[in-house]
């Protein structure tokens, strides 16, 4: 038995392993959408610090509303709704 924080992080774990052994490690960009959801605290902070110290691909795109995850990126892209608008900002 594992909680549904435990699921999340062994099925990404899988998915990263799985799609490294497919590429022969030509693996360049890695697309995450919400890595962190279901996640407790403890883990939610390991895996941010994994995402970190991972340096196998070139590019990572990870899609958030968590804002932890700002600490782990080199580049931003923001994107909020005003009055029905999308407002994108790059920092």
């Amino acid at each position: 038995m594992v909680s549904g924080g435990e699921k999340i992080a062994i099925a990404l774990a899988l998915r990263l392993g799985i799609t490294q052994a497919l590429s022969e490690g030509n693996l360049e960009t890695i697309l995450l959408d919400e890595p962190t959801i279901h996640l407790d605290s403890s883990r939610r902070q390991e895996l941010i610090e994994l995402l970190k110290e991972i340096n196998l691909l070139p590019q990572m795109i990870i899609v958030t509303h968590e804002e932890y995850l700002k600490n782990a990126a080199d580049n931003l892209i923001l994107v909020e709704k005003d009055n029905g608008l999308s407002k994108v900002e790059i920092k």
